[in-house]
């Protein structure tokens, strides 16, 4: 059976000014209203999936059968919306893959908080040196991984007439810090260093910023794309609710047990020092079996770390499967008991709140301090009342003359 040519589709399609699609670029597709219920998903034949809120990712336009090639993409659209639900601003993992991707700018922390941070951290001192180091390198270098064998050989002779400018990078550094001796091409031939990563870094910094520069350095989001907003857990505290989930099966981690949580599509850490009221025992029994009546637990992120993030452009782009997202959940009441008032700051219930006494447990209650009593304090009461008696007895006794 002969195989059916190609067709010039997708090539005049992808060539015209009203294409969105490129098969380099990992996307997911939607479409509303009455196109959801006829399939049309802005594609050149509709797709046999007509319901609302569907979401496909498309593999090829118009394939060698004259076919579009596509698969769901409803694992993708629930799990962004499961973490916008529960979850807040991720941390970057130190020396991690996406830290490398970073740079130097990928260290740099969110401090703002709102007006309920109970304190703001110190501030440290300017330091010009360490400023400049920074904001004078680009991590935006040429990928010697993704050239062809042609552009590696150019680039080659591109860095072999840079000799002499690496040269004069050297002996400024040398003059900055003596303790670096003498500059010497051969020996750092020998024995490269970071020297030549910290000079390729520079002069990818000078061409980005040249007054004629032709170049956009690129500039990875933080949080690749995870989310868009700088939120701290404060506020994330307050602008999301705790959710259900399930604790799975315990975790021995260096002698500390742990357990793992079914949470947000996540299998997130459950310290044991984080669990609260919850116990572990009874819901991860299988033998026990489930009942309607078992109260299901809830859960909070405490934190979530980012290590690797997805490709999602590239020959072969993908999608959350090669997502590194380490994350770490509390108990809904641990959080509870740290707050002397539980209810939403600048609410009504929060104005109205009545701060109840400490309850002091058994173990932590006060000593009850009893009375102490002197000889001396015996003695004025004894002549207290002498006095008394004195007094009603003299009483009765002129009484008695009238």
């Amino acid at each position: 059976m002969a195989t059916p040519p190609p067709s010039n589709f997708a090539a005049l399609l992808r060539r015209s000014k009203f294409a969105s699609y490129d098969p380099s670029i990992s996307q997911v597709y939607t479409t509303y209203g009455g196109d959801a219920h006829r399939g049309n998903f802005g594609l050149k034949r509709p797709l046999p999936l007509r319901r609302r809120n569907a979401h496909v990712v498309v593999g090829s336009v118009d394939s060698k059968e004259q076919q579009t090639e596509w698969r769901s993409a409803e694992p993708q659209n629930r799990w962004i919306r499961m973490w916008n639900e529960v979850g807040g601003t991720p941390r970057i993992q130190p020396r991690g893959s996406w830290s490398e991707k970073l740079g130097h700018h990928g260290d740099i922390d969110w401090k703002v908080d709102s007006e309920f941070s109970k304190g703001t951290s110190a501030s440290l001192p300017y330091d010009a040196e360490v400023r400049g180091a920074v904001e004078g390198i680009s991590t935006a270098v040429p990928n010697i991984h993704a050239m062809s064998d042609k552009e590696f050989g150019r680039y080659l002779e591109k860095l072999r007439k840079m000799r002499p400018v690496f040269r004069e990078f050297m002996e400024k550094q040398c003059n900055d810090k003596p303790a670096l001796g003498e500059p010497n091409l051969w020996e750092q031939s020998n024995s490269p260093g970071d020297r030549f990563k910290t000079f390729l870094s520079t002069q990818a910094y000078t061409d980005y910023n040249a007054p004629g520069a032709r170049q956009i350095e690129q500039q990875p989001h933080r949080y690749a794309g995870l989310t868009y907003s700088k939120t701290p857990r404060l506020q994330t505290y307050f602008t999301t609710k705790s959710q259900q989930g399930r604790v799975l099966e315990e975790l021995d981690m260096r002698g500390r047990k742990d357990y793992i949580v079914g949470f947000a599509g996540m299998t997130p850490v459950l310290s044991n020092g984080a669990k609260g009221s919850i116990d572990p025992a009874n819901l991860t029994s299988a033998l026990a079996g489930w009942s309607a009546d078992q109260e299901i637990p809830r859960f909070r992120f405490m934190h979530a770390v980012l290590n690797v993030a997805p490709t999602t452009v590239g020959s072969k782009p993908g999608g959350l499967e090669g997502v590194e997202l380490r994350t770490f959940v509390c108990a809904d009441d641990v959080e509870d008991v740290k707050r002397a008032n539980p209810h939403t700051p600048g609410s009504r219930e929060y104005v109205g709140h009545i701060h109840e006494k400490p309850i002091h447990r058994s173990m932590t209650r006060p000593a009850e301090q009893k009375p102490t009593t002197t000889q001396e304090t015996w003695d004025q009461h004894a002549d207290l009342l002498s006095t008394l008696a004195s007094v009603v007895t003299q009483a009765a006794t002129d009484a008695g003359k009238k």
